[in-house]
C-alpha cells in the first residue's frame, strides 16, 4: 500500500492533514474555543449598541476608537460602532438609523438594499437572501463581495428591528478568508437577541 506522501505528494498530504484537523476542531461558537484558519478564538455574549442588542462575539474583538474608525471607514456615513479583530482584518459594525422599522418590514428593507448594491456593483451580491432564526428577533441578511482599495472584501449584511428602530449590521473579512468565516458569521447572527433591560441578564457588558 502506498504511503500518503507517495500517493498525494508532500504538499497534497499536508493539505489533507490540515483539512482533517480543521474538521476535528469544535465549530460551535457557544461550546468553547473555535479554530478559524490558524487562529483559536473564544466567544462570549456581550451587550452591544448602548445595551440594546446582545450577541456572541470573539473575546479578542475591540471597539474601535473614533480616530481608527475614521481611518478604516473614511466615509462620513461610517457605522456607529465598529468592533475589530486584533489584526484589524475582520470587523463587525452596527448602525441604528433614525427611520422606524417594524419586525415584519426587515425582509423588504433587506431586498431593497440588495437591489441597490446589485445596481451599483453588478454580480457582486450572492442570490441567497435569507432570514435567521434568533432568540427574539429575525435578522434578515444577504452577502456580497465588494471591491476595496487593495483587495476584495466579503460582507454579510443584516437588518434587525430594535425597539422599533432600523439596525443595520455587517460582518466583513477579506474575500480570500470567506470560507473560514462565513459559517462563523451566520452562527453569530443566530445568537442576536434584543436585550430586555427589565430582566436580569448574564451577558457581559459592552466590549
Amino acid at each position: 500500500m502506498q504511503e500518503y506522501g507517495q500517493e498525494y505528494g508532500d504538499e497534497g498530504f499536508i493539505q489533507i492533514l490540515k483539512e482533517r484537523l480543521e474538521t476535528a476542531w469544535n465549530r460551535d461558537i457557544t461550546q468553547g474555543a473555535v479554530r478559524i484558519q490558524e487562529t483559536e478564538l473564544e466567544f462570549d455574549e456581550y451587550e452591544l449598541i448602548d445595551e440594546q442588542l446582545c450577541m456572541w462575539v470573539p473575546d479578542e474583538f475591540e471597539l474601535l476608537e473614533q480616530e481608527l474608525a475614521e481611518m478604516k471607514y473614511p466615509d462620513e456615513n461610517r457605522p456607529d460602532r465598529i468592533y475589530s479583530s486584533g489584526d484589524g482584518t475582520v470587523n463587525i459594525s452596527f448602525s441604528i438609523k433614525d427611520e422606524n422599522m417594524q419586525p415584519q418590514e426587515t425582509e423588504a428593507v433587506r431586498d431593497h438594499a440588495w437591489r441597490l448594491l446589485q445596481e451599483r456593483y453588478p454580480k457582486s451580491c450572492f442570490p441567497d437572501r435569507q432570514t435567521a432564526e434568533a432568540e427574539n428577533c429575525q435578522p434578515a441578511w444577504f452577502d456580497c463581495i465588494l471591491p476595496a482599495q487593495d483587495m476584495d472584501i466579503y460582507n454579510l449584511m443584516f437588518f434587525v428591528s430594535v425597539n422599533g428602530k432600523f439596525l443595520l449590521g455587517s460582518f466583513n473579512c477579506p474575500a480570500q478568508d470567506m470560507d473560514g468565516w462565513k459559517d462563523i458569521f451566520l452562527q453569530m447572527l443566530e445568537t442576536v437577541r434584543i436585550c430586555d433591560r427589565n430582566k436580569e441578564t448574564e451577558s457581559n457588558t459592552a466590549l
